[in-house]
């Protein structure tokens, strides 16, 4: 590779930095992306000790887009890692530390379960095209299973608003026709309604320490 000395110094740090996901802003850089395109293979400086930790990280990341349940071996095969699993176990709690990814770690079954993970760089066509169709079929089918579960909810609003309202009707109802059916005892019995009587008469729904009881 041929970049200036300080284009080396800064890729060696970027690359580096324990933690980092996105590197987009160094593939974006004219300079380096020429300077990508005319490399030969076999001319790339050897990688740090640090280098190669933090690109297993990154390689552990983007294997978790891939599945929740991620076993060791597998963790290993793909990450050239020695069938350990104490080596796999500490690589994949210093990915956590860093908040690269998080997770549960299986001692018993040798297993390691993703919650969460960070997102990666897009990838170039036409890896990147099928990664971004993938991702934008998913996120349409997301809202179209919202968009459904809307529905349903506002049509049990809608229920229960009316069941609410038929209750409170029939309530007034029942109300009315024992205020009626009073009065024409009375004019049976030849005595007048007594307007204080009637008026202590129960709602249908009366307020009882400041909230709303039905009779």
């Amino acid at each position: 590779m041929t970049l200036p000395p300080d284009a080396e110094t800064l890729i060696r740090r970027a690359t580096e930095t324990p933690g980092a996901v996105s590197y987009m802003d160094l593939y974006l850089d004219p300079t380096f992306q020429k300077d990508y395109a005319q490399a030969a293979e076999g001319t790339y400086p050897k990688l740090s000790e640090a280098q190669e930790e933090q690109l297993r990280r990154l390689s552990l990341v983007s294997l978790s887009h891939t599945s929740r349940c991620l076993p060791y071996d597998h963790i290993g095969a793909a990450l050239g890692l020695a069938q350990d699993a104490l080596t796999i176990e500490q690589l994949v709690l210093d990915a956590m530390d860093l908040g690269m990814l998080h997770g549960r770690l299986d001692g018993v079954n040798h297993v390691f379960h993703v919650s969460t993970t960070s997102g990666r760089d897009v990838l170039r066509l036409p890896e990147g095209e099928a990664a971004m169709s993938s991702l934008y079929a998913a996120l349409s089918t997301w809202k179209d299973d919202a968009a459904q579960v809307l529905q349903s909810l506002d049509k049990e609003i809608q229920q229960v608003s009316q069941t609410t309202d038929a209750s409170m009707r029939q309530s007034e109802a029942r109300h009315q026709a024992l205020v009626d059916a009073l009065q024409g005892a009375r004019r049976l019995l030849g005595l007048e309604a007594s307007t204080d009587e009637e008026a202590s008469m129960p709602a249908p729904w009366t307020t009882r320490r400041g909230k709303c009881s039905r009779i």
